[in-house]
């Protein structure tokens, strides 16, 4: 996966984001509680982003945070504590320091800081809540996704080693967008300049590959395009 990392070719990415839930499906069939981990990654993929979105003032409520930490400690190592203490903050305390940590952005580190002021959340904890309502600025950070990133280890769970995962997520997503861009100039430039408005519909490139790791898909060489193809899903 760290090789993959370097792969400058975003057709690549996207094939490996792509194929991310017919894993996922493969996974399901061999855990120990088939479909738990499934549908927990199915509501914190699509499901809490859209709910989190919706809402004038972005926040999480106490219920989703709970359901958030089951997600995380069902795909990592399993911490009963953390299970207990999340559940420990009242409804109103949550809702008010996610409701402030996303009003801080683009500070990530300042909204990281505040939603460890809960009890039982910390940096990975809180870059999943940032990264479920604001993908476009902030990335889980993931064991694998962290592993991955070459110059990282030894891997330590703090804040100031989330800003420089951070740091090269962002930088690897506006490489990745830059190819992105040039490669819709060059498909559009012969509409544009013969009149026709087909080439002026070009497709927002966002953030989009910063959910390849958000996704948080396993990698194995094959013979296309930077030679990665997904293999297994790590969990």
């Amino acid at each position: 996966m760290s090789a993959l990392f370097a792969c400058e070719d975003p057709a690549t990415w996207r094939r490996v984001y792509d194929k991310y839930w017919s894993v996922a499906e493969v996974k399901k069939a061999k855990g120990k509680n088939p479909g738990k981990l499934l549908n927990l990654d199915k509501w914190y993929q699509e499901e809490l982003p859209a709910v989190i979105s919706s809402r004038s003032d972005k926040h999480l409520t106490l219920s989703e945070l709970v359901k958030l930490m089951e997600w995380k400690l069902t795909r990592g190592k399993f911490r009963p504590r953390l299970q207990q203490l999340v559940a420990s903050n009242s409804e109103d305390t949550v809702e008010k320091c996610s409701r402030k940590a996303f009003s801080l952005l683009p500070d990530v580190q300042a909204a990281i800081a505040e939603l460890s002021s809960l009890k039982g959340v910390g940096p990975a904890t809180a870059s999943a809540v940032l990264a479920a309502g604001a993908p476009e600025q902030a990335a889980f950070m993931s064991d694998e996704a962290m592993e991955s990133v070459p110059g990282l280890k030894p891997i330590q769970y703090t804040a100031k080693h989330y800003a420089l995962y951070l740091g090269k997520m962002l930088e690897l997503t506006k490489s990745l967008n830059k190819v992105l861009r040039l490669n819709l100039y060059s498909m559009a430039s012969p509409l544009i300049l013969s009149g026709s408005p087909a080439g002026l519909d070009a497709p927002q490139t966002g953030a989009v590959f910063v959910g390849v790791y958000h996704r948080h898909s396993a990698a194995a060489p094959t013979s296309e395009g930077c030679g990665y193809e997904v293999q297994q899903l790590r969990h």
